[in-house]
C-alpha cells in the first residue's frame, strides 16, 4: 500500500502533536520543590557563609563525619578543645525529596563528639550541613554520606 504525500503529512504532524502533548503532561508532574526558597536572600548572605567555612579551614583541622552501618548512627567529632562550648545545627538534606529533609539543633557542653540516630531516616545518599559556633566563632561544614 502506498501513502500519498497528504496523508504522511497527516501522520507526521498527528504524531508531532501528540509528542508535545506527552512532553507537557509530563513536564507538568515534575516537582520543582528542590529549589532553595528564599534564593536571594541566601545569595546575599553568602560571604559570611564562605567565612565560615574559611575560619574551620583556619583552624588546621577538620570535623569528622563517621557513619556506622551497625548501630544506624552518625557520629561527628569536632575538632575543638573539650573545654569549649559548641552549639549550632544540623541540616540533614536528602537532594531527591525535599519533604525528609531534617534539621536537628545540638549544643555540646565540655564535650566535643555528637551523635544521633538514622533508623527513621530513608536509604540513600544525604547531605549533612553543620552550621555551629565554638567559643563565639562560627564554622561552617558539609558532607556527604551514604545511609
Amino acid at each position: 500500500m502506498r501513502i500519498n504525500w497528504g496523508t504522511g503529512l497527516f501522520i507526521f504532524f498527528t504524531c508531532f502533536v501528540l509528542t508535545l502533548g506527552f512532553i507537557l503532561y509530563k513536564s507538568r508532574q515534575i516537582d520543582n520543590s528542590l529549589v532553595v526558597d528564599k534564593y536571594y536572600d541566601q545569595d546575599l548572605k553568602y560571604q559570611s557563609h564562605y567565612d565560615k567555612i574559611q575560619n574551620l579551614k583556619n583552624t588546621g583541622k577538620d570535623v569528622v563525619v563517621t557513619f556506622l552501618k551497625e548501630q544506624s548512627e552518625v557520629n561527628i567529632s569536632f575538632p575543638h578543645s573539650r573545654g569549649s562550648q559548641i552549639s549550632g545545627s544540623i541540616l540533614m538534606y536528602k537532594a531527591s525529596d525535599k519533604g525528609q529533609d531534617l534539621s536537628l539543633p545540638f549544643e555540646l557542653i565540655n564535650d566535643s563528639l555528637y551523635q544521633f540516630s538514622t533508623k527513621t531516616l530513608s536509604k540513600g545518599k544525604w547531605k549533612i550541613k553543620l552550621d555551629y559556633s565554638a567559643d563565639g566563632i562560627a564554622y561552617y561544614k558539609e558532607e556527604d554520606i551514604y545511609l
